[in-house]
């Protein structure tokens, strides 16, 4: 399945991939940006064809991949010609490391799963990531400041950064540190 990832990652194509076994119909619809042996990133588009970020998940997550059919050109239909996704610039080769960064160096909300739980632990801030831990700065469904988290890196099973979620706590973030100055 990693090589033929790479291939539609390549391609530019958008594809469908399948990540929960426990609800075999649902699926991720967008651009694979970048894969390597253990990770792949996605730009993910909502039912609705519009840009819902960065995905990072697991390769070993991903049990099927569709491209094409009806679903792919209702799809188009709705992002139009010319969809308007946003770009990442990420390393193909330390897929989560370059997330990370990016996330650090834009000041931008990330949302991390840990082992799989199928929930998003931790929303907030990258404070500080290395191969070994990463630190955050936590914040609440409100945007304000929840205290400092801080993880193995090695236990991230999925990033989501700057989709439509983390937007709108970001947004909220923002108005919380408006209000305290």
């Amino acid at each position: 399945m990693v090589e033929m990832m790479k291939k539609y990652a390549e391609s530019g194509e958008f594809v469908a991939l399948y990540t929960d076994l426990g609800n075999t119909t649902s699926f991720i619809y967008g651009r694979i940006l970048a894969v390597d042996d253990t990770w792949v990133a996605i730009l993910p588009v909502t039912q609705d064809g519009v840009s819902d970020g960065l995905l990072v998940k697991l390769c070993e997550d991903v049990f099927r991949m569709d491209v094409g059919g009806e679903y792919a050109e209702k799809m188009q239909r709705l992002m139009g010609s010319n969809p308007a996704l946003e770009d990442y610039s990420i390393d193909a080769e330390k897929i989560v490391e370059s997330v990370l960064q990016l996330a650090k160096t834009e000041h931008g909300i990330v949302s991390v799963e840990i082992e799989d739980s199928g929930i998003d632990d931790i929303t907030g801030f990258v404070r500080d990531s290395n191969d070994k831990t990463v630190t955050f700065d936590v914040v609440d469904s409100y945007g304000a400041p929840d205290g400092i988290a801080m993880i193995k890196a090695s236990a991230i099973s999925q990033i989501e950064y700057n989709g439509i979620a983390e937007k709108r706590v970001q947004r909220l973030a923002a108005q919380n540190e408006t209000m305290l100055n």
